[in-house]
């Protein structure tokens, strides 16, 4: 920056030096500003200095021989900027005319070069056909239309779905903790009455072995108190004649009889009414293995249940709290997917209306296509007479219409320009801006910095380089045609609306800056509060007003 301002400064000491000999400075050529001065210009400039020391000076200003010489300075308001200065040209947005209906064209009013504003006509096309044409686009625009009820008709009944599922599955998420609960419970009774059966039959196992011990003994005693009666039966029956012995005969016999009842019953008691003999024992020892076996079995199985089950309804419960949280979400996604829907057959009928008011409208102007911008004429595509076909490209779902013409749009102008990797941290989107053109000489046009590259271009070995697009602000209204030249400058600092005069006419001695200002035709020195400069003007804020002249004592006096 510091560069630049030696520069500027350098500049206008030659530009003034040309003035005192009554010359127009040239006209820079485009490019990077701070390119170096080359050795020829420096030659020419000392060159022309020489002359004005040696030529002009002394002839210059008060008659009178060694008198200082002068040069006035209006004071005046606007704006000192500091900023990033670069060349390029101008680049215009397109605005492609194109037509949805087969036609022919009658008529074209303009060429390429015309200037044209909005709504001009450009060419005119065949009303007849194109009515035959919106017969289709009225098929189709009622087919959209139909579309976009059976959408919201699927909305209505697909919302309802989502909400029924949501409400099920946020219920299922509450009760999920119960229900494991539950699933759990049962398990584990199926575990504790397998664990019963087992524990009954190994029971009934160890009664029924414990009986096979003893079964022998008690048979024995069993059969020898049947024969005891039997044998007391016998007794009574042979000394039936004898009435004394006979007595005693019947006495031990009801005794006899006595104690077989009493086993008999302690007998059926212990062993049962199916349990006649051991091989009945045994059979029934045998049964109760396999009983055993069973309930062991049936054990494991609800063991194993009862591990399985419980990890199942705990994952089944976690999963549906999960869905139960999500149910909102997932809710919310089946709506947006049924707004969607709609939303598209909307804009498809949207589009199609749109075209078909656009067509009719044509219609109503006797089929005149107009311009849809302020411009320039690019391209004409179409002459009087040629006759186009627009079809529907089944593949891509677009209609193919034809362009017939293109044009630049002035209102919508942009600089792109280049920024190295030394400077390109300094310029931010939205940054002001000042764009002037060769082809506008005394205009300056407002613009913003609309967008930066991220990605690098190198115009060199070692030149990093990036694109940023400078747009004019607000519609531009003067004609325009792209590629123009046009030099940016990207706004760092400014200081707007102010006083200014040109640095020549400050002296700071001591930290004071004065000026010599001219009153009634003489010279006052004044003090000055200076702002901010640009290398070339400084702002003043105290001591000098709009419209006032000061004046630049020379390093050279009259003769």
């Amino acid at each position: 920056m510091k560069r630049k301002a030696e520069r500027t400064t350098r500049k206008r000491g030659e530009d003034e030096i040309l003035s005192l000999l009554g010359e127009k400075a040239p006209k820079e050529k485009k490019g990077r500003r701070w390119l170096p001065v080359t050795i020829a210009a420096a030659v020419g400039a000392a060159a022309i200095l020489l002359i004005v020391f040696l030529v002009i000076i002394p002839n210059f200003g008060s008659k009178e021989e060694d008198s200082t010489v002068y040069r006035q300075y209006t004071v005046e308001r606007g704006n000192v900027i500091v900023g990033q200065n670069e060349s390029s040209s101008i680049s215009l947005s397109r605005e492609t005319v194109t037509f949805a209906v087969s036609s022919t064209v009658k008529e074209v009013y303009v060429k390429a070069g015309s200037s044209v504003k909005e709504g001009d006509p450009l060419m005119k096309l065949d009303a007849d056909q194109i009515r035959t044409g919106l017969n289709s686009y009225e098929v189709e625009l009622r087919a959209a239309e139909l579309e976009v009820e059976n959408a919201k008709l699927a909305q209505q009944v697909g919302t309802l779905e989502a909400k029924q599922a949501y409400q099920t599955t946020v219920q299922t998420g509450k009760l999920s903790g119960e229900q494991k609960d539950l699933t759990v419970e049962q398990l584990e009774y199926n575990v504790e009455s397998a664990q019963a059966a087992l524990d009954d039959a190994k029971e009934q196992y160890d009664k029924y072995y414990q009986l096979s011990l003893s079964y022998p003994t008690a048979k024995a005693k069993l059969e020898s108190l049947e024969a005891e009666v039997e044998a007391a039966q016998l007794h009574v029956d042979a000394i039936a004649a004898s009435s004394t012995s006979l007595t005693l005969a019947n006495a031990r016999l009801s005794e006899a009889k006595e104690a077989l009842s009493d086993y008999q019953s302690e007998f059926t008691s212990t062993y049962g009414n199916d349990i006649s003999s051991m091989a009945d024992l045994s059979d029934k020892l045998d049964t109760l293995e396999n009983s055993i076996a069973k309930a062991q079995l049936d054990l494991t199985r609800a063991q194993l249940a009862l591990t399985t089950g419980t990890t199942n309804a705990s994952q089944t419960s976690a999963l549906a709290k999960t869905n139960a949280s999500t149910a909102e979400t997932t809710l919310e996604l089946a709506e947006l997917k049924l707004q969607q829907a709609v939303d598209s057959a909307e804009e498809n009928y949207d589009t199609l209306n749109e075209q078909l008011a656009e067509l009719k409208q044509t219609i109503a102007d006797d089929g005149v296509v107009k311009a849809p911008c302020t411009g320039l004429v690019a391209s004409v595509n179409a002459e009087a007479g040629d006759s186009f076909t627009v079809s529907y490209n089944e593949t891509l779902g677009t209609l193919m219409k034809e362009t017939l013409c293109t044009l630049t749009n002035i209102t919508d102008v942009y600089v792109p320009i280049t920024i190295s990797e030394e400077d390109i941290l300094s310029v931010s989107i939205g940054q002001e801006a000042l764009v002037t053109m060769s082809a506008f000489e005394g205009t300056t046009f407002p613009a913003t910095v609309d967008s930066i590259t991220v990605e690098s271009s190198r115009s060199g070995a070692a030149t990093v380089t990036y694109t940023v697009n400078v747009r004019l602000d607000g519609d531009n209204t003067q004609l325009m045609y792209e590629g123009m030249s046009a030099d940016v400058t990207i706004v760092q600092r400014a200081a707007k609306d102010v006083l200014y005069v040109s640095n020549q006419a400050i002296t700071n001695t001591n930290g004071q800056a004065t000026v010599k200002k001219l009153v009634n035709g003489e010279y006052v020195t004044a003090n000055v509060t200076t702002g901010f400069s640009d290398g070339r003007y400084t702002e003043i804020k105290s001591g000098l007003s709009e419209g006032d002249v000061v004046v630049a004592e020379s390093a050279v006096t009259g003769s």
